[in-house]
């Protein structure tokens, strides 16, 4: 019947748009965005200390204090001014890794994972665990944005007071991502417990 529920996680995740013309899981929409918003954040980064490169002194600062003043500097290299989005870089492989490892580590040892309602978590089928886990993948893409921004506020901040020889870097983008990443964590796993409740009542655990 067309208004028949999917009959696996699999067509939860992946086929209840086409055959049911419903619209995906919400975690699963919100990955996606995601990854095009980090995408598009992690390429301003680039662009922005490429474009900044040619026009900065030959001393930049490299350390700011709590008061968001510069109080260390080295000579302009491409190592020193290359390091944020070097950074950057790294943390979105490292965590991008860790993303796609929570599959096989949800699929093959569940009792690994932290998750809340572990004691229904650990007896679901392997693939509604993968499906639980979009949540925590989402988490990781838009936390992997926020500290992007961090990165390209710290790139502004620090070109604009090495170019023009004065100012400070706001601290109110740290707080907000700290905020953020909170309120993220908090929607994440409540989403978890949700579809861990809804998945083992679905599958007759519960």
């Amino acid at each position: 019947m067309r208004d028949e529920l999917p009959t696996s996680p699999e067509d939860d995740l992946h086929t209840r748009g086409d055959s049911h013309g419903e619209v995906p899981p919400r975690s699963a929409r919100w990955v996606r965005i995601g990854l095009a918003a980090l995408a598009a954040v992690h390429g301003a980064v680039w662009w922005r200390a490429l474009l900044w490169w040619p026009q900065l002194p030959e001393q930049i600062p490299i350390h700011f204090n709590a008061a968001g003043e510069q109080d260390r500097f080295v000579a302009r290299s491409i190592a020193a001014w290359f390091l944020t989005p070097a950074i950057m870089l790294s943390v979105c492989v490292i965590l991008g890794a860790v993303a796609l490892w929570i599959d096989k580590i949800a699929r093959e040892t569940p009792a690994l994972v932290n998750v809340p309602r572990k004691d229904l978590f650990v007896r679901l089928s392997p693939e509604r665990r993968i499906a639980v886990m979009l949540p925590t993948r989402a988490l990781l893409v838009w936390v992997l944005t926020g500290v992007n921004l961090l990165g390209l506020g710290i790139i502004e901040g620090s070109a604009r007071i090495s170019v023009h020889g004065h100012g400070t870097v706001s601290i109110w983008p740290v707080v907000a991502f700290v905020a953020f990443t909170g309120v993220l964590t908090l929607t994440s796993l409540r989403a978890t417990t949700r579809a861990i409740e809804r998945g083992a009542r679905e599958e007759g655990l519960a």
